[in-house]
């Protein structure tokens, strides 16, 4: 007894279901302002919840009664994008969320040198202050996946060009196949899982790089005698010592590191530097507190942790464009009831309204609807719960809430941090020929419910004039304060 958005006919919903590949914030916009507080569907049957009530009440249920890797399964179309054992042993899972938080501060520093070495490389401004033109999303996405790999695999592969391209092209094959195969009848998807999508061919591609490396650390391993310590300290190194059995092997071991590169390429927000473009009044600020926590200190997690201004202003920039729209979503494994007396069948698969909610007045205040970079430390100041961007509550569900959130979000929130840190402590920048006015950023392109960048949009960028100036200034006023001292001293 749930509106339905969109033909509840069982031909006309595949009308409705495909207009969603590309108009799901509308559905999810419309559904939601139904009710605030409810429920609605669409087709496919995907229940969607409305309000932190249902969602604290959703996240309550136990796993034998919502599974999170069933649901991800069916969403990534997982047994023909993936391999099925990633969703069936999920032992990647605990290595995220225990090994690679406990590390972070550890591994950090390297993440934070490729960032940039990898921005060199990929904006190469000159050092005559000129302005130059990147394509932003192709160009950030690199950056990003150079730096995710420094901690996945580590040095020379995370520089290797071809195998950074197969780990991008996965991750967009991985979206765009998943959807078009779940636009086919079941009985249809395996032919379309081999046809339409190209994530087969990527992952022999990245087999071809990954083996050798995982052949070359079984053998130092048997050299050592079984001692893990020989191998780097990576997140290959790590599966290599959890997995058991089959998954011990090479072809197994690929698929891990290709589910890290999605997951990570996902989680990590790239319209960041959009916003900036944006609004471009609130770069003082930012550049006045990284100043005061970074200049002549080393770049930390705590360091990064004390950035409390960059934080709220990420954090804006996740509300109002979501890396995606409908999250914490679950398959029903049984038949429930909820608390407001909704019947959920075996079989459904149920998402929480993210999107919409984050534009709630409601919860938000007056000005849902607008951008304020530094909303969330206006509601720390006025509040109890911890506003932090790593900290989900069920009003802001940007990287999930409850027991299954997000593992690995400590990891991309100081990464995306470090990458605007570098960005703004050294460059200036702007829209191509004022493209868009202030306070405009591009129009996200919506696949499903997943929000990306237009790989179209451009960014200019130049070398900050004054920071070289301030040290060749510096550097003259060192030596002519150490000649007057000589002198002063000779004369003595």
């Amino acid at each position: 007894n749930i509106p339905i958005i969109g033909f509840s006919d069982p031909v006309l919903s595949y009308f409705s279901a495909l207009k969603n590949v590309t108009h799901a914030k509308n559905m999810l916009t419309t559904g939601y302002a139904l009710d605030k507080r409810g429920m609605f569907k669409a087709p496919g049957w995907h229940v969607y919840i409305c309000g932190p009530k249902l969602i604290e009440e959703l996240c309550r249920l136990p796993d034998n009664t919502l599974d999170i890797q069933a649901a991800a399964k069916i969403t990534l179309q997982g047994d023909y994008t993936f391999s099925p054992s990633i969703f069936s042993n999920g032992y990647h899972i605990p290595i995220i969320r225990h090994d690679l938080t406990r590390v972070l501060p550890a591994i950090f520093p390297a993440v934070v040198n490729e960032l940039k070495v990898a921005f060199e490389e990929y904006v190469p401004c000159p050092a005559s202050g000129e302005w130059i033109s990147v394509k932003a999303l192709d160009s950030l996405m690199r950056i990003i996946c150079r730096a995710s790999n420094t901690t996945f695999v580590g040095l020379p592969l995370c520089r290797n060009k071809e195998y950074m391209d197969v780990m991008l092209k996965y991750t967009i094959d991985v979206v765009l196949g998943a959807h078009i195969i779940g636009l086919f009848p079941k009985f249809l998807r395996p032919f379309a899982g081999r046809f339409v999508s190209n994530t087969r061919r990527r992952y022999n591609t990245a087999k071809k790089h990954i083996s050798p490396v995982i052949e070359e650390r079984y053998r130092k391993l048997e050299e050592h005698n079984g001692d893990w310590t020989c191998l780097p300290n990576d997140m290959l190194s790590w599966h290599m010592q959890a997995a058991e059995g089959v998954e011990k092997t090479p072809e197994s071991l690929t698929y891990r590191i290709l589910m890290l590169n999605f997951v990570s390429l996902h989680t990590v927000n790239t319209w960041v530097l959009f916003h900036i473009a944006a609004y471009p009044e609130y770069v003082p600020e930012l550049r006045d507190e990284m100043d005061q926590v970074l200049e002549g200190s080393e770049w930390t997690c705590a360091a990064m942790n004390s950035l409390q201004k960059l934080d709220s202003f990420i954090k804006e920039v996740l509300r109002v464009k979501p890396v995606i729209g409908a999250n914490i979503t679950r398959l029903a494994l049984r038949a429930f009831t909820l608390s407001n007396g909704t019947y959920i069948p075996a079989g459904t698969k149920i998402s929480a309204a993210a999107d919409p909610q984050h534009f709630d007045p409601e919860i938000f205040g007056e000005n849902a609807a607008e951008f304020d970079g530094f909303r969330f430390i206006k509601l720390q100041d006025v509040g109890s719960v911890s506003q932090r961007l790593a900290t989900s509550t069920s009003d802001y569900v940007g990287f999930g809430y409850g027991r299954h959130i997000c593992p690995g979000r400590h990891f991309a929130v100081h990464e995306i941090k470090a990458l605007v840190c570098h960005v703004l402590m050294n460059y200036d920048l702007k829209f191509v020929n004022s493209k868009f006015k202030h306070g405009q950023v591009p129009d996200a392109i919506w696949v499903g419910t997943m929000c990306a960048l237009d790989p179209n949009v451009e960014l200019m960028f130049k070398r900050r004039e004054f920071k070289q100036f301030l040290q060749i200034n510096y550097s003259s006023f060192a030596k002519w304060t150490w000649t007057v001292c000589k002198i002063q001293y000779s004369q003595l």
